[in-house]
């Protein structure tokens, strides 16, 4: 038998029929190119049946147009689309995704949507004057986008309902603005609300958002305070932006005695993370509290108990979170904070869990009251703080109150923290689940294209076999034969190779016994013969053959078809 190398698996390609699509419909069959137009209305598209006999072919789903209007893809019947049953909605324009048939499931081995990384869509909304006729339950009516990245948002202008797409978790936050309060505690309220029925019914979501007038008869509020709220969708969902509550003023968006100061209602939209079958998932979390925390003394952690959504670890009872090593995170907070008296003051710090050390570079966040000098009703004050932190090694961290006087409230319905991951940590590498695993070879069978086995810890120095699995250990040596055909009871090795002796036999061959360390059933083995200088008739040696006598020895034959050949050595690797 000659050398022996490791060498590769066999892939296939197949050309694929084209089909086209402007209306509800099933793919004809696998190995086909879908061209799908949604000019009026949603397609949905519904996959081959995922059979034994076209196991591995491929569909490719592609969406052609750039309206408004989605692709629905559905698996057959029963069959599961990555193990479960669920859809995969493309939105862009040439969005495309490719499955693959793996018996009663396709697996998504090619994910080319246009919304990937850490903030797939963004859209910022605003007014370009002010609202009037402002009551109880008038909605925000945004008129126009500043800024509309991908294809997550859409919104109309004429009602301010916004629309985000299916299958997706989004942060909104908005404002009223400013506004022209008069009478003393005149206020505005607003706050985010849902719909999944069409526009039908509506529900309140997220934190409560306030302009209030603390004293005095007339007072002009810049509305710096959000309303916020974290929203994960499994349909398309409405939602907006409305008023909850209003005295002292019906409109919003303006400031009499300073204009040039006023602001305008806005709102921002971000689609933080999708689901877990798409590419470059991200870490997010929106936390609340569930009732108000009153700080009585000082040091106080701030503990929100209440994890609205995301996949960033919080304690609930402690008010701690986990972050990871190496990832970039945009750490925000409101909080909104009740005196019972004048003069009140509270700050605190964003700090590691463990040591109450503030973190490099935070800032730090405080709420104070106003003496009016007459007003005896609570007293009230917010904060909204952002800051963008990598920690180098795993880390936990919490929000600590390190001064407050006057028993400060803070206030549960008005008050949250979110943690997004941001930059280019947040484009992950696509799941596990969505690549085709990679499948060695047999004697018989050709292996498969795909993603490789996780190595194990200790595995650092493994090499992938071609059977599909981690080799443990490479061994190395040599073995020195001074003369071919003479016995030699000993040879000079080298390296991994433990011994080696050499028997002569009539007509110039000879056969070496080389013992190794002990290795599995499933070793390979990579045999040469290297010149070291002085060999003679260099062409005149048979290709070597050699089997294996145990899990230790092998046996080299070899011939020479001239009178002598010295001086030559075997080079052996051994992959187990």
């Amino acid at each position: 038998m000659g050398n022996l190398y490791i060498g590769g698996s066999g892939s296939g390609s197949a050309t694929l029929g084209i089909q086209q699509l402007s209306a509800d419909g099933s793919v004809t069959t696998w190995g086909t190119l879908v061209e799908v137009t949604c000019l009026t209305s949603d397609v949905v598209v519904t996959l081959p049946s995922a059979l034994a006999g076209s196991k591995g072919m491929n569909v490719v789903i592609k969406k052609l147009d750039n309206t408004n209007y989605k692709v629905i893809i559905k698996g057959n019947n029963t069959d599961t689309i990555e193990s479960i049953s669920q859809n995969i909605y493309l939105y862009g324009q040439n969005d495309a995704v490719t499955f693959a048939n793996t018996i009663n499931n396709s697996r998504i081995i090619s994910d080319n949507r246009n919304s990937t990384g850490s903030t797939a869509s963004f859209t910022r909304l605003t007014r370009t004057i002010s609202q009037t006729g402002v009551v109880a339950s008038t909605d925000v009516i945004f008129t126009d986008a500043d800024t509309n990245i991908g294809s997550g948002v859409t919104f109309n202008s004429t009602t301010g309902i916004i629309t985000l797409k299916a299958n997706s978790t989004f942060k909104l936050s908005g404002s009223t603005g400013s506004a022209k309060l008069t009478g003393q505690s005149a206020y505005v309220g607003f706050m985010w609300k849902k719909s999944v029925d069409g526009g039908t019914t509506w529900s309140n979501i997220g934190t409560l958002g306030c302009c209030i007038s603390p004293s005095g008869t007339t007072w002009d509020v810049y509305g710096d305070e959000q309303a916020t709220a974290s929203i994960t969708t499994t349909t398309q969902t409405l939602v907006k932006l409305s008023i909850t509550a209003v005295s002292g003023t019906n409109v919003i968006g303006t400031m009499n005695d300073v204009p040039a100061l006023s602001s305008l209602p806005y709102c921002e939209i971000e689609e933080m993370s999708r689901q877990a079958t798409v590419m470059n998932t991200v870490d997010t979390g929106y936390y609340k509290w569930s009732a108000n925390q009153i700080i009585s003394a000082v040091p106080l952690d701030l503990v929100p108990n209440t994890i609205v959504s995301g996949n960033i670890p919080l304690n609930t009872s402690t008010g701690v979170f986990s972050l990871v090593a190496g990832k970039t995170y945009s750490i925000e907070l409101g909080l909104y904070g009740v005196w019972s008296s004048v003069g009140g003051i509270t700050s605190g710090i964003i700090c590691d869990a463990s040591t109450n050390t503030q973190l490099t570079g935070s800032p730090l966040f405080a709420l104070n009251t106003e003496d009016n000098g007459s007003n005896t009703a609570s007293y009230s004050s917010s904060t909204q703080n952002k800051f963008i932190y990598t920690p180098s090694t795993n880390q936990t961290i919490k929000l600590r109150i390190t001064n407050s006087n006057n028993n400060c409230s803070i206030q549960y319905d008005r008050s949250w923290v979110s943690i997004t991951q941001i930059g280019s940590t947040a484009c992950t590498n696509v799941p596990n689940t969505l690549i085709q695993p990679f499948t060695g070879a047999t004697s018989s069978v050709n292996g498969t294209q795909g993603g490789v086995p996780i190595p194990s810890l200790g595995q650092q120095n493994a090499y992938l076999k071609g059977d599909g699995t981690w080799g443990i250990k490479i061994y190395k040596g040599s073995a020195t034969i001074p003369d071919v055909g003479v016995l030699y009871s000993s040879l000079a090795v080298t390296g991994d190779i433990v011994s080696g002796s050499a028997s002569a036999n009539s007509g110039g061959s000879v056969e070496i016994i080389i013992n190794h360390p002990v290795v599995s059933t499933n070793a390979i083995y990579n045999v040469t013969i290297e010149n070291l200088g002085n060999q003679m008739y260099a062409n005149d040696l048979t290709p070597l053959v050699f089997t294996r006598i145990s899990t230790s020895q092998i046996k080299v034959y070899f011939e020479e078809t001239a009178t002598s050949t010295q001086n030559i050595k075997l080079n052996i690797m051994i992959f187990d």
